[in-house]
């Protein structure tokens, strides 16, 4: 079986929405876990909720039991933190997220007690559980996702480019052809989507990508590496049509 070429399963990634098969409880999951990471933890909680309500039988749910748990607890609301990661660990035993919930919960029953000792050093074991979780938990391109939309509803910058620098090509260009070009993460994916293109010789595709992000957003950052590639794609089609050609007779006397 033939593998088919970069450039073409690029162009396949964004040549229309329609092409990609979406599940709304992950969009809906990813989004409440972009307010939990962004900070936002009474708006994460409320996610979650409205994800249990919606979706209690997805094979998502024992996630969203288990980030609702730590949102509440990050919130201050120790009490129905205490009950959400209680009912995740009596309701779902097999659960891969049982033996973080269990920490978690260790750690807001710690607080709850007043036990500050206990809870500083549970403090320092869920921290680092929370950071393995960011960096191991997610599917590849999930995590892209979600760090698009924490970076569009107004979070830093760096994690969001450090994860399109990380990115295989064919989630970079799933990316841009998903998000709307009114979020501040697209002409930053779009603008990685560009170079690619434009590394892999797919001149005119880069060169459309560059205008649309010029369109979007005709000054800044972003516009200046659009008109870059712009400029790269031009001098390529200039060298090009300057090439001079020696015809050679076919008996090769000259």
């Amino acid at each position: 079986m033939k593998r088919m070429p970069l450039v073409l399963l690029l162009l396949a990634c964004t040549s229309s929405r329609t092409a990609m098969v979406e599940r709304p409880d992950q969009d809906q999951l990813a989004r409440a876990r972009a307010a939990l990471d962004a900070g936002r933890f009474d708006e994460a909680a409320d996610q979650f909720a409205a994800f249990l309500r919606q979706y209690p039988r997805s094979d998502l749910a024992d996630e969203a039991m288990y980030r609702r748990g730590q949102a509440l607890s990050r919130a201050g609301k120790l009490q129905e933190a205490q009950a959400q990661l209680q009912e995740l660990l009596e309701q779902r035993p097999t659960s891969r997220f049982k033996e973080p919930a269990a920490l978690e919960l260790q750690l807001v029953q710690a607080k709850l007690s007043k036990n500050q000792e206990a809870a500083q050093a549970l403090q320092k074991s869920v921290d680092q559980q929370r950071e393995r979780e960011k960096a191991e938990g997610m599917p590849r391109g999930e995590s892209l996702r979600a760090a698009a939309q924490a970076f569009g509803a107004g979070g830093p910058g760096a994690p969001f480019e450090s994860a399109l620098e990380e990115a295989p090509a064919q989630d970079v260009a799933r990316l841009v052809a998903d998000l709307d070009k009114k979020s501040p993460a697209w002409p930053v994916a779009a603008l990685k989507l560009a170079r690619i293109q434009l590394h892999a010789g797919d001149r005119t595709h880069a060169a459309e990508l560059a205008g649309e992000i010029l369109s979007v957003q005709p000054q800044g950052p972003f516009a200046d590496g659009a008109r870059s590639v712009q400029q790269t794609v031009q001098g390529a089609q200039a060298v090009k049509s300057n090439l001079v050609g020696i015809v050679l007779p076919l008996t090769g006397d000259l």
